[in-house]
């Protein structure tokens, strides 16, 4: 099944930068969600970025980056920042919250450098 979505993972130090294309929905979360909770238990520190990667109208699925963050453990013993998302997708992170879960920055290099800033809030299973 084609879902539209493009990821490509690569390393960059300590850090695994996983860089999704294409449009975050019903039928590429689930694939989102997989390679980077993967990528979280296999590295501990993740940058996501989201250029060229868009949301629609169902932008609370934008919440799978806090739930795969909680789902490895949460802040300290997973860290995941995102970086360089478009309008509509710094609109829909903004709406449901996810900046206070989850660091987001304009440009790579500053989220590179705060891969390992505490998040606001610090959920932990």
């Amino acid at each position: 099944m084609d879902s539209g979505l493009d990821v490509t993972v690569r390393r960059h130090g300590q850090v695994a930068i996983v860089h999704p294309r294409g449009y975050l929905n019903v039928l590429t979360v689930t694939e989102l969600r997989r390679i980077i909770v993967q990528q979280l238990r296999d590295h501990g520190r993740v940058l996501v970025d989201l250029e060229g990667f868009t949301v629609g109208a169902q932008s609370p699925w934008v919440m799978v980056f806090p739930s795969a963050l909680a789902e490895c453990g949460g802040w300290p013993a997973a860290k995941i920042v995102l970086c360089r998302p478009d309008e509509q997708m710094t609109s829909a992170l903004t709406a449901c919250g996810v900046p206070t879960l989850v660091p987001v920055r304009h440009l790579q290099l500053e989220a590179e450098a705060a891969i390992d800033e505490r998040p606001d809030v610090v959920r932990r299973r």
